[in-house]
């Protein structure tokens, strides 16, 4: 039995910090200040505590920056007040002008991706990004494919992953895309 046996995923309209979820990825700059209206919204939601274990991180990290594409994982729940939420995922994004490559994407949902299974999370939650939805769309399906193509594939823990934006044109294109190449796991 592959992961893809075992996986769902569900493209929706909602609100990220709404969903009971082992986890959420955000993305963030490299030096993991916030980056576009979801990391705004979560810097702002968990204040203190949030700025607080981002200062311990970024002290440890070589040059004080995550790489583009790289991700980390922090303890959310109540000390962010995420009530549902068990861990906030942190992925790099921007740095400073860099172009969104789909090698970039790429990154950074198999990064976050990866994060997820090395904490054993069962449940995630992912944005659509502002980027071209095309390419944001092929990355999609080619990130499953490829983690899927692993011959651990059946270990990984994550069995469900909602992909979400509150624009409904963003969620019917990503939706329509993903079911043409991912119809096995797309939850309707």
């Amino acid at each position: 039995m592959s992961w893809f046996d075992k996986l769902t995923l569900e493209i929706k309209i909602a609100d990220m910090f709404e969903q009971p979820i082992d986890g959420i990825v955000c993305p963030v700059t490299t030096r993991l200040g916030a980056y576009g209206a979801l990391s705004r919204q979560l810097f702002a939601t968990a204040s203190e505590a949030l700025t607080a274990d981002i200062s311990k991180v970024v002290a440890q990290l070589d040059n004080k920056r995550l790489n583009l594409g790289a991700a980390l994982l922090l303890e959310a729940g109540l000390k962010y007040h995420l009530p549902g939420i068990g861990y906030v995922i942190l992925a790099a994004l921007w740095d400073h002008e860099n172009q969104y490559s789909a090698n970039l994407i790429y990154q950074f949902f198999i990064n976050s991706l990866r994060k997820a299974f090395e904490y054993n999370l069962k449940s995630i939650a992912l944005p659509i990004l502002h980027v071209p939805l095309q390419m944001l769309a092929e990355t999609i399906v080619r990130v499953i494919k490829d983690l899927d193509g692993l011959k651990i594939s059946d270990q990984f823990s994550v069995e469900k992953i909602i992909i979400l934006s509150v624009k409904e044109h963003d969620v019917t294109f990503i939706k329509d895309y993903l079911t043409t190449y991912l119809k096995p796991v797309i939850k309707e």
